[in-house]
């Protein structure tokens, strides 16, 4: 098939890639010796190459996307890992404390330091809250494992098993914690609404935030709670937009990043940018500038532009909780609860204190009674002694994109990884005959016979045929006869057949 006259034209380095690449549809193109044959390939390679474009893309698509896949597994559990945080429903004990209105939570600090300052005992104990205690069916050795911490909402916690020495890795209500707690409901603050505890199973390094996550245990009442332990680890961006440290959010709680303590922290902030002061139920800097609202000159005022700030509703404010940059965390941890409750104390159960009667009662029965009113008993044990992990995983990675793309490539092409090789050579071609330019040559039309035939007339001689017997190299030793020089077709300098 004829092409391009003009051997300058960019159209012959195509042409002649065509020619030797591995590329199939390519070679087709060039090798066609009929426009239409040509025309059929070259249709035939655009719809494979529009088909495999479409496909690439997909992948590259997905691969963009970074999906993730989800991988439970089921591991054994120690229950060493776990804490329990109880708090009393009243916070301080309405006796030593009748100033204690609803204004509880921002007097917080003022009644905290009175109890510490001056030794008034305006919190629960947990010495004087605690009936019996169990753990593995063995008394309880608390020395050295409580932590007692005071909190805005519940007063003086207490977090058991903080030097994580109770471990167990058998499941059932015999294996794990059993505590009886006094809840004296006549000394209960006059608002506090409901009686027991308010008890929340955490991990080791988190911050127990018992008043949103906590369950509550009411007197009168034995509950028994199967704690389940789950874990989710996800990926880190661009995978998700979870974050391990917060992303450099504020964070005034000390123990690991949670999504939690990082919206109080925000709440914080905001509150002392628009109230000029800080908020005593959530933690705040240690080098705060600002004075506490309870110290205010208008409390009432400073109260109702905190509570604007904690209750927005309206995401476009820029207080709203919403505008807070707290990305769930990679690495969470919880418990699963199941919770069931029965009658405390039985029928015919005798309480310890009730069969020795103290001065506080006047008989059993009345001891009894008290016990159902002011009393409670909590189980906390493991529901099953192996625990589920939810594990992310990267569902599509760059190899199998790769590995797509190199297979679409091959199938609807023919390409391999050497037609890349070769891609990239047409590409230097294509530059360097832009940069380097080269002379156009142009050959004119050349008919070979006509030029031999122009030199026999010229030399006045024709071809005789003389056979053998009449010795022709006799005859024709004398012709001299010679094919054209090629030194007549211009413009072909010094070329010549001889």
């Amino acid at each position: 098939m004829k092409w391009a006259k003009s051997a300058n034209s960019i159209y012959h380095v195509l042409f002649d890639f065509c020619q030797w690449t591995s590329i199939h549809g390519a070679a087709h193109v060039a090798q066609a010796d009929k426009v239409a044959i040509a025309v059929f390939w070259v249709l035939v390679t655009l719809a494979m190459f529009g088909i495999m474009a479409y496909l690439i893309v997909n992948s590259i698509l997905n691969f963009l996307s970074y999906p993730v896949t989800m991988t439970q597994r089921v591991d054994a559990y120690n229950a060493g890992k776990t804490n329990a945080t109880y708090g009393f429903t009243s916070p301080f004990s309405m006796a030593e404390s009748m100033r204690a209105t609803r204004w509880t939570r921002l007097m917080y600090e003022e009644l905290r330091s009175l109890e510490e300052d001056s030794g008034i005992d305006l919190s629960y104990k947990l010495s004087e809250m605690l009936i019996d205690c169990k753990y593995n069916q063995a008394d309880c050795d608390l020395s050295g494992n409580v932590t007692s911490f005071y909190d805005p909402y519940n007063g003086l916690c207490h977090t058991i098993n903080s030097n994580m020495s109770w471990a167990s890795s058998r499941a059932g209500p015999y294996n794990g914690l059993r505590i009886s707690l006094k809840s004296p409901t006549e000394a209960y603050l006059p608002w506090v609404q409901t009686a027991g505890v308010i008890f929340y199973a955490h991990g080791t390094d988190e911050t127990p935030f018992q008043d949103t996550f906590g369950y509550f245990a009411q007197t009168g009442k034995c509950s028994s709670v199967g704690l389940r332990y789950m874990e989710r680890v996800k990926l880190p961006h661009p995978y998700n937009d979870c974050s391990k440290n917060g992303h450099g959010a504020a964070n005034y709680y000390s123990n690991q990043y949670e999504v939690e303590a990082c919206l109080r922290s925000c709440l914080q902030d905001n509150i002392m940018k628009i109230c000029g002061c800080y908020d005593p139920q959530y933690n705040y800097p240690s080098n705060v500038s600002v004075p506490s609202c309870y110290k205010m000159p208008d409390i009432n005022e400073a109260i109702d532009c905190a509570d604007s700030i904690i209750n927005e509703v309206d995401e476009s404010s820029n207080t709203s909780i919403t505008e807070c940059n707290c990305p769930f965390g990679c690495d969470e941890s919880f418990y699963q609860i199941a919770m069931s409750q029965a009658k405390w104390p039985a029928t015919t159960y005798m309480p310890p204190e009730c069969a020795n009667i103290t001065a506080n009662w006047n008989n059993k029965s009345e001891c009894v009674e008290w016990y159902k009113a002011n009393t409670l008993m909590l189980e906390i044990y493991l529901e099953r002694s192996s625990y589920q992990s939810n594990l992310e995983s990267v569902g599509y990675t760059l190899t199998n994109m790769i590995a797509d793309v190199g297979g679409q490539l091959g199938l609807w092409l023919g390409m391999s990884v050497l037609s890349l090789f070769e891609l990239c050579a047409l590409g230097f071609l294509v530059v360097l005959f832009f940069i380097v330019r080269p002379e156009p040559v142009t050959i004119g039309k050349y008919d070979y016979f006509a030029q031999f035939n122009k030199q026999i007339a010229e030399q006045g001689t024709s071809l005789i045929y003389r056979s053998p017997s009449e010795k022709n190299e006799e005859i024709l030793k004398d012709i001299n006869i010679a094919p054209p020089k090629i030194a007549e077709a211009q413009p072909v300098p010094g070329a010549s057949f001889k």
